[in-house]
Parts: structure tokens; sequence; C-alpha cells
């Protein structure tokens, strides 16, 4: 497969309407007290509270009253936020430890997520291609509002920014000394613990010569839970839909020999219908687990002219996945991989026990085997440290307010896993998995079924693998913003500005990978770096007394790809002191990310399900487990038929595809066109209610073609 860009036009609607909600952000349209602010839908400052671009604004009071201890437990709260991989379902995932956010279902790198109206360096690991920001690495104790536009904005912002922006923001001039600390979990079973702990101080007066530092650290602690915990809870008719849903499995450790019964060492207790069984939900994680350290500082020093500022954020996250013990059985489907040595790809299969295995009754056939691997580990552990560090100057330029920032961005992740075979261990301790060899010493080798197995024997059978991520972004930003000239009506305002980028970004496997030695294990790798520069300008003046018009226009380099022009046009109209209309087109993009564009490869092993065939073998699957468990407990019968049951769900409902992906470093950007319109009406100074309706169309879409 390739990466290439659709003409396929992507056209989202939404209308949202009808909530009242206390805010400092929906105060009255025309109160002459608001100070003046920057507002992520804009980069000039304005007084008024609503503006051209409908902006969401939650503040830190707000965020206490949910009841939240993360910002993906907010952003899930959202309207606007519809999906994005989450640090919950990272087990098995190229992005493990992590979580994202997308807004209006365009996907993760259609959102751009900012920390005080700069950007963050992505995620060290790609989620595939998906590149993102990942928002466990955020500080959430310190902030003092999020706010979020709800429509394009690449005019202001750049490539990524076409489904909408988060801007998160911390507080600034905060000064005293807080400590907060929570703890949550279920009252009915006692599980599904969190606990948070945070310390925030600031020093000094702001505004002063004396200057302000302000120092946050925050802890986060999410405790595992497995499904076996979970199950009594769980809604009894998921049974009607999945026959084998609850139960037990026959491949299981001693193990089982089908037509013979259990491996010999099978606690009589977990003998059901003549064979061994084991509790897979026992191994079935439903939450993983989840330590993090945030530390977060920022302060600014008054000069003679202007101020001196900085920040630097430090983010630590560990993730702990466990997963079901690898199972083994020939009426298992065998497992197609890519390797990258060859571009081709290779197959596992699982081989019955020969004639004359010690465990294999039979002179004449072999045996078939149904075993778990309980003494060999399967997990990941994705350990990620990521952190923003920048320092800059703010004061004012002829007239006009200038700040510029430099600084340095990035993070590495450890990704280590275990718990897939090795095929060149399994050929050294096992056998051959080749069916077309002939192998009499097969599963008779080093490793011993249903004994103990020396840690060389399991090491070589389950080495460790995974990635090494790596991203770096360092950056140079500037902009001036103030009056340009007075019209009749009110003052023109103007903001220009630039930012130079250089991006790098690595994703390294490990050599076992690299070699395709891991049994159904897919790979990803990248090694590219990049320079990038825009810049931009917005202008807003009111042409009556009562009508705004602002127009705003970016122009984005990127290498091998054309100058990207992003327009903007919105206008605001003051009806009455009670009403306003507002309405915006602007023209977005996201330019291809590094492992999309630049030296970058991917192969996958994606997990399949026959919409047809499935049903039909679940239905059959319960039919047979019914008889069995009518036959009387020594009626061998009843073991064959629950191996059969279990055989019809592994074969019929499980398969699986393998892919092969490059970069295309002909892509061109994805390109949109957003429309919004909206109404405000605040009869009052304490409440608003707005209606806004978007249209967001996506052309150039990039995807994968067969």
């Amino acid at each position: 497969m390739s990466q290439y860009s659709s003409r396929i036009r992507q056209r989202n609607l939404l209308s949202t309407a009808g909530f009242l909600f206390v805010t400092h952000a929906t105060l009255a349209l025309a109160d002459p007290m608001l100070q003046s602010v920057e507002v992520t839908g804009s980069r000039l400052r304005a007084s008024e509270a609503e503006g051209t671009s409908p902006v969401q604004v939650v503040t830190a009071a707000e965020i206490q009253r949910m009841g939240v201890s993360s910002l993906r437990e907010l952003f899930v709260l959202l309207a606007s936020n519809t999906s994005g991989p989450i640090d919950l379902g990272g087990s098995g995932s190229f992005a493990a430890g992590s979580s994202a956010t997308s807004m209006r279902s365009l996907g993760v790198q259609a959102t751009l997520v900012l920390l005080n109206f700069r950007r963050v360096a992505p995620y060290p690991l790609a989620n595939y291609a998906e590149v993102f920001t990942n928002i466990d690495a955020l500080p959430f104790e310190a902030i003092d509002r999020v706010e979020v536009l709800k429509s394009g904005a690449s005019a202001l912002y750049g490539s990524d920014a076409v489904a909408g922006v988060i801007n998160i923001i911390t507080k600034r001039d905060w000064t005293g000394l807080q400590a907060r600390a929570s703890h949550e979990r279920s009252l009915t079973s006692g599980r599904l613990r969190a606990s948070t702990a945070s310390v925030t101080a600031g020093f000094g007066a702001p505004g002063t010569d004396a200057g302000h530092l302000m120092l946050n650290l925050e802890v986060y602690r999410r405790d595992n839970l497995m499904w076996n915990d979970a199950l009594q809870y769980v809604d009894t008719t998921l049974t009607s839909r999945s026959a084998g849903f609850g139960t037990t499995s026959t491949y299981s450790w001693p193990g089982n020999i089908i037509g013979v019964g259990p491996v010999a060492g099978c606690d009589p207790a977990l003998v059901q219908g003549g064979l061994c069984r084991y509790d897979r939900y026992a191994r079935f994680e439903a939450i993983p687990s989840a330590d993090r350290v945030n530390l977060l500082a920022s302060g600014d020093l008054p000069l003679r002219s202007g101020r001196l500022f900085g920040e630097l954020l430090v983010a630590d996250t560990r993730n702990t996945y466990l997963k079901p013990f690898q199972p083994y059985g020939s009426g298992l489907s065998p497992v197609t991989w890519g390797d990258p040595l060859t571009n081709g790809t290779r197959t596992f299969v699982y081989r019955r026990l020969p004639v004359g295995h010690p465990l294999n009754p039979s002179s004449s056939a072999e045996a078939e085997l149904r075993y778990r691997f309980v003494d060999g580990p399967n997990q990941d552990m994705p350990h990620t440290l990521q952190y923003r560090s920048l320092v800059g100057w703010a004061g004012n330029w002829r007239g006009f307010d200038a700040e510029s920032a430099t600084g340095v961005m990035g993070g590495h992740t450890q990704l280590a896993q275990r718990g897939a075979f090795s095929a060149r261990g399994f050929t050294q301790v096992i056998g051959s998995s080749d069916p077309g060899q002939s192998d009499p010493q097969f599963f008779n080798r080093a490793y011993r079924i249903g004994k103990p197995n020396p840690p060389e024997v399991i090491d070589a059978l389950f080495p460790t693998y995974g990635y090494t991520g790596r991203v770096r972004h360092w950056f140079m930003d500037g902009k001036l913003t103030g009056t340009a000239a007075q019209l009749p009506h009110g003052p023109l305002n103007l903001a220009i500005g630039g930012e130079v980028r250089r991006e790098q970004h690595s994703i390294q496997p490990s050599a076992n990978l690299l070699a395709g030695d891991i049994v159904g294990n897919g790979l990803s790798a990248s090694d590219a770096a990049r320079w990038v520069g825009s810049v931009f300008a917005e202008a807003s003046g009111r042409v009556t007394p009562s009508l705004e018009l602002q127009a705003a226009a970016r122009v984005d380099q990127y290498p091998s790809l054309a100058p990207h022009l992003s327009p903007k046009l919105a206008l605001r109209w003051q009806l009455a002191p009670a009403w306003m209309l507002r309405a915006m087109a602007e023209a977005g993009f996201r330019a291809p990310n590094l492992t999309e564009s630049a030296e970058s490869t991917k192969f996958s092993y994606e997990s399949v399900s026959d919409p047809r065939r499935c049903p039909q073998a679940q239905a059959l699957a319960a039919d047979l487990r019914g008889v069995a468990a009518a036959l009387p407990a020594t009626d061998p019968q009843g073991s064959l038929l629950q191996a059969r049951a279990d055989n019809l769900i592994t074969v019929e409902c499980q398969g699986a595809i393998s892919s092969i992906v490059r970069n295309n470093p002909s892509l061109r950007p994805e390109s949109s066109r957003s429309m919004n319109a909206g109404v405000v009406f605040a009869p009052g100074p304490r409440w608003s209610l707005t209606l806004d309706v978007w249209d967001i169309q996506r052309r150039d879409e990039i995807g994968l073609r067969q």
C-alpha cells in the first residue's frame, strides 16, 4: 500500500444551542468594564465577550464543579469532542500510553491543541501514521481556563486547525499556596480507583519590579481493573449477543489433549465437561494502571523596556497494560505478519503434537493440544518524558504591543513489550511451526508442557521488543498587535507575526521487530526532519457603529510543498445591546506529517471478523455448549462438543490481514473550507444563549491506497 491524497469531500453539519451556563466569558456583550484580552479565536485583543468566532470558555471554577480529574475527562464532556485514542485502550497500539482528542469526528490530526497559545510537540510514537498531542502530558490543576474554538483556524494557527482549536491556558498572575488532593473509587465494588495530588505556589507581586514565579507539581495515579473483577457488574444481556462472553476457555494450563482429557496437574475444580478450563477474564484488563507526574514553572521579570517571561513544562507518564497469556492450539487461525527484511509476509501455524510425543497416546495420528503459556509474561509498558521550555520578551515597539519567544519542545518514549512469540525462539525451544516440515521433537525440546520452565527458555520464547520514539521541535515566533489607523467608526486593529520551526521525529523499532522475528506484530519506523516557516496578518475594524469586519491570512511553507495560503473573513453585527449576529468563512489545511511524507515504513497486522459467518458460528457454538452441558460429566462427548464450540468462534469470528505502508513524498496537504453562522442573545450580565451552525468540507484527505 501507499499513502495518497484522495479527492473525497467530507461534510459535517452541527447546530448547537439552548443551554444556559454562568461563565466569565458570557457577560453582557457591551459591558464596558471588561478588560482587553486575547481570545483563541483571534490574535487581536478585544473587550467583547463574544467575537466573530464561536469560542467556548470553561473556567477553573467550572472544571472543579464538574468533578473531573484529568483533561481527558474534561474533553469527554465537551459537545464538540467526538473521539480519539485514549490510554485506557492503548494495549497493542503503536502509540500506547497516550490520549488524544478529536473535534467534529474529523480525526485527531484535524484538531490543534495549544498550551498558552503555543503549540505542543506531538507524542513521540505515532499511532500508525497519526501524529497528535498527548493530552495526558499537559497540566491540569494549574489551568486557569480552557478555550475551545469550534471552527477552523488555519488562518491564525496554521496546519492541523481544520476542525477547531483547544487552548489550555494556565494561571499567570496567581499568588499564594494551594494544595489539593482527591481520591475516587466505586462505592459498589471498591474498584475504579484513581488519586490526584497537587501543590501550586505563586511568588512575587505581578506587575511590580519584583517579578512573579508560579510552580505547580501534580501527581496522578490510577489502579488497574481486570475483567474478572468487573463481570458481576456487567449487564447479563450481553451473553445473548455473544455465546462465549463470561465463559472459561479450553485453552488452559497445564493444557488439554482433545479426545484424551486434561494434562496431568490440572486442578480438579477447573475440570468441566472433561476438559481443564481457564478463566480467560483473569488476564483481560478493563482499565490499565497509570502514573503521571507533571511539573509546570512559569514566571516573568520586568525590564526597563517590557518584561522577560519564561515557561518550563516537564511530564513523566507511565502505563502498564496487562494482556492475556498466549494461547496455543491447532484450532487457532494461522498468524500472518510482515517481514521488513524481505518486504514479504511470514506465517505461523499452530501445529498438533506429533506421533511419539509423550502426551500423544495415538500411534498413528497427531493429537490436538490446547494450551496457555501462563508462565510467559504478556504486557506493554510505555514510559514517556515530554517537555517544553521557552523564554521570551514582551513590550512595546513603536506603539505596538510586541512579543517574541524561542524555545524547544519534545519528548522521548520507550515502549517495552513482551508476550508474543519469537519465531526464532519458538523454533529453538519448541520446534518448527511450518507444517510442511517433519518435526518428531515438536514440543519435546527445551520447553515442557505444564511443567516449570527455566528463565532462559521463557526469555527465548518471549523476548522483549518495542520502540524508542523521539521528537524535538525548536521554534522561534514573534508578533506585533495594535492600532494601525483610525477609521470613522473606530480603530483599525492589526496583528502581524511569524514563526519558524525545526521539526525532528524518529521512531526506532527494536532489532527483533526489524528482523520480523516477533510473531503477529507490525512495525512502525521513521527518521526525518524538516524546517517550517509561516507569516500571518489579521485586521479588524468597524465599518458602521454596529458592524465589525475581520480579515486574516496566513502563509505556511513546508518542504516540497508550494506555499499554502489560508484566508479568513468574518463579521460581527451588534443588532441591539442584547442581540448579536456573526458569520465566518475560512480556508484551512493540514500538511502531511513526517511519518506520511518523509522516509517511514509501517507493517500492520489487524484482526477482522466476518459479519456473515460469525453470528451463525456464535449461534451454533451456543447450541453445542447447551448439548454438552446436558450430558453426564463423565461422557467424553461433552468435552469434544465444548472444544468444537471454541473452535467455531476462533475460526469463524477471528481472522487477520496484513499490510505494508510506505511514505509518499508527493503527498499534497489536506485542505478544508469552513463556514460558520451564529446568533448570540445576552439579556443580562450573568448568562447568554448562543446558536451556531457550522459546515466543514475537507478535500484531499490523506489515506491509504491498495
